[in-house]
């Protein structure tokens, strides 16, 4: 598989109803789980070598690389902010207000990248197009 389709690929673990599996089917997820663990930290060795590539060469690509993630997610935190009675709107503005934090740090330097939380934090299509100038 070429390298950029491996990296978009999602760790899928042993997941739910991870309990209720045989054992043929635990053994096969926990294969799945290993070969995605390990293309998993291909992608961020490679993105790591990416980000300092380009922080020595132009770091104003990183600055606003940062700034425009930290867009997006300002844009979930005020999308469900006012969110009343629902826990996992409540925990997903948490979780963005906490990677915007890391966000700043990868600005700063401090970090190369955030791992960003897909299942709690999810960017409205058209205000990740308007930021970024492509869809997610």
């Amino acid at each position: 598989m070429p390298h950029k389709e491996r990296c978009s690929i999602r760790i899928c673990g042993s997941g739910y109803g991870a309990a209720h599996a045989s054992e043929s089917e635990a053994a096969d997820r926990a294969v799945h789980a290993a070969a995605q663990s390990a293309i998993h930290a291909e992608c961020v060795a490679a993105l790591n070598t990416e980000v300092a590539r380009l922080r020595a060469e132009r770091p104003a690509v990183i600055e606003a690389w940062a700034d425009a993630h930290d867009a997006v997610l300002a844009d979930f935190i005020a999308r469900k902010a006012n969110a009343t009675g629902n826990s996992l709107d409540a925990t997903g503005v948490s979780v963005a207000d906490g990677e915007r934090t890391k966000w700043a740090a990868v600005k700063r330097g401090e970090l190369a990248f955030v791992d960003e939380n897909g299942f709690y934090v999810h960017s409205d299509p058209g205000a990740y197009r308007a930021i970024f100038g492509f869809d997610l």
